[in-house]
């Protein structure tokens, strides 16, 4: 709880970043329509299959080759650790690359393939 209230609150946006904590589906959507426009069309990605896989804590092995996503703008949220939900949310001016990865987890009995969403940072100064 504490890392959250500190990625919330306490931590300032780097440069070029816009952040925001929200506590519910309709804020993060007022969120994204802030970043992107209210009339932008736009695509969510989420990982998928993990609960088929075992532990979400496990190595993994990068399984074919990562089709990337174009995007001209993203934002990405991510669930947080607290006794109700926040997603952290965040947008980056400067370039980021999406891609769909597929992977398999090295835990025994985990021979489903996770469809996960990667994102590099271009920028990392």
């Amino acid at each position: 709880m504490e890392d959250t209230l500190r990625q919330c609150i306490i931590i300032k946006p780097i440069l070029g970043e816009t952040k925001f904590c929200a506590t519910s589906l309709e804020s993060m959507l007022d969120f994204v329509h802030k970043i992107f426009g209210p009339t932008t069309k736009f695509k969510a990605l989420s990982t998928q299959n993990f609960a088929k896989s075992g532990s979400i804590l496990q190595n993994y092995t990068v399984v074919d080759e990562p089709k990337e996503i174009l995007a001209p703008k993203m934002i990405a949220c991510h669930t947080m650790p607290y006794p109700y939900v926040v997603y952290y949310c965040h947008h980056q001016e400067s370039e980021s690359k999406v891609f769909q990865v597929s992977l398999k987890g090295e835990e025994k009995g985990s021979d489903n393939i996770v469809q996960a969403v990667a994102v590099c940072h271009m920028d990392t100064s």
